[in-house]
């Protein structure tokens, strides 16, 4: 798609799912055009330097690497209401490193990658589980606070971005439609895009 579109910015933004180590493997491996990621990780990944206090085996963290790191920004930002929380504003602290990551032990042929990693907590959430807690991982610039920031931005339109999929599949149950012509599936398509918007 990059290729195809090399005057414009493709941002792949992901949840946890999409935290698989080839995919960071490829996307440093690829040369030409290619499209930005942001992934919010699933797995605490190891940096190639040992923790000697954690014993001679043992691989210091990501999260810990980033959680140590200075302070880069803050953001306030609205949670909507889900079955789990409340509506709330939350008071997000904002933390990024670039860091260096092994590959996974059952797979230490792959090479090392590099990841740009920003970190997300909430400050003074309500401690019900439901704190904002993020370790997101991304291609995109975050030299600058207002990249940072741009990263949080995008990972957190992925709400919306969901939320149109629901309903079109769910409330529009367009995975059902039945319909004989391509002509009179566009026109139904054109209409539940609608809806769901």
């Amino acid at each position: 798609m990059a290729a195809d579109c090399p005057q414009t910015q493709i941002v792949s933004v992901a949840d946890r799912e999409a935290d698989i180590y080839d995919i960071f493997v490829e996307a440093q491996q690829q040369t030409g055009p290619r499209a930005d990621y942001i992934i919010r990780a699933k797995e605490d990944r190891s940096t190639p330097e040992r923790d000697p206090s954690a014993g001679p085996a043992v691989y210091c963290k990501v999260r810990d690497e980033v959680s140590r790191s200075k302070l880069r920004a803050t953001r306030i930002v609205e949670l909507g209401q889900t079955p789990k929380r409340a509506a709330r504003q939350a008071c997000l602290e904002i933390r990024a490193i670039t860091v260096q990551v092994k590959p996974p032990h059952a797979r230490s042929q792959l090479p090392s990658v590099t990841h740009n990693v920003v970190l997300v907590e909430e400050v003074g959430g309500p401690g019900d589980g439901t704190d904002v807690l993020w370790l997101l991982i991304t291609t995109l610039l975050i030299k600058t606070p207002d990249e940072i920031l741009r990263v949080i931005d995008y990972y957190v339109a992925r709400w919306t971005v969901e939320i149109y999929f629901r309903t079109l599949k769910t409330g529009c149950r367009v995975e059902d439609i039945q319909l004989e012509t391509n002509h009179r599936l566009k026109n139904c398509l054109a209409f539940e895009n609608i809806i769901a918007w």
